[in-house]
């Protein structure tokens, strides 16, 4: 166990003594890190999401109220082929349809309740985020 120890300061001192290591393994990725890091943080992570309520219960209501509590999501009220079109542009990054029966079904609890969220397939990672916040959510 000795030699170990022994063997192992050694590296450690070889590797400090050679400044040409320590710069590509401490320096040059910290070349990098720092203005890509500054030049990709800024991004906004601001969500607008269509949501269509075509129960109009309070159960909906309330629904609706929990989503536009979440931080970084901006609800936009329409009818679900409005929301479409307009995400379809671009416009929203998905669409929350509340189905007619919504209410009942929450209040009879008569099993689980069910909501479509329309999603735009050429932007993955947006998807991916509105399912776990459609998931979190309900």
């Amino acid at each position: 166990m000795d030699a170990l120890l022994r063997l192992t300061l050694a590296n450690i001192k070889s590797f400090t003594r050679d400044r040409s290591a320590l710069f590509w393994t401490l320096a040059f990725p910290l070349i990098f890190v720092v203005p890509f890091g500054s030049i990709f943080s800024g991004r906004n992570n601001q969500r607008t999401i269509g949501f269509a309520d075509v129960d109009g219960t309070p159960a909906s209501a309330q629904l609706k109220t929990a989503f536009g509590a979440v931080d970084g999501v901006h609800l936009v009220d329409g009818s679900e082929a409005d929301l479409v079109a307009r995400m379809k542009k671009g416009e929203v990054t998905a669409v929350i349809i509340v189905p007619k029966g919504y209410g009942d079904t929450v209040a009879a609890k008569a099993g689980p309740a069910s909501v479509t969220v329309y999603t735009d397939p050429s932007q993955g990672s947006a998807d991916g985020a509105t399912r776990q916040l459609v998931g979190f959510v309900l």
